[in-house]
């Protein structure tokens, strides 16, 4: 009985100290992935907005960059892209 108690004990602190060290490890990843993340930046508010509680809180700013003569030629891309389709089905 006392051999079972002791095989109990030492299990357990061996799991703490496993814990212990997967917590250890996990901090380390996480460290390294934060590495790859982009920069948060403020949320813009059009003028004379009043800030809010969501306002505080900081968010990713994503934009794609493209113009409005980039976007027709991409509108017209595209419909004449459909229109070959529509007129090879027929």
């Amino acid at each position: 009985m006392e051999q079972n108690k002791l095989v109990q004990l030492l299990a357990a602190r061996g799991a703490i100290v496993r814990r212990e060290e997967i917590t250890g490890e996990l901090a380390e990843i996480e460290k390294f992935l934060r590495s790859f993340r982009p920069k948060p930046t403020r949320v813009r508010r059009p003028a004379g907005q009043q800030q809010g509680k969501k306002d505080k809180v900081l968010t990713l700013k994503r934009r794609h960059g493209m113009s409005i003569a980039a976007r027709k030629a991409v509108s017209r891309r595209m419909k004449r892209y459909w229109a070959e389709r529509r007129a090879a089905k027929r």
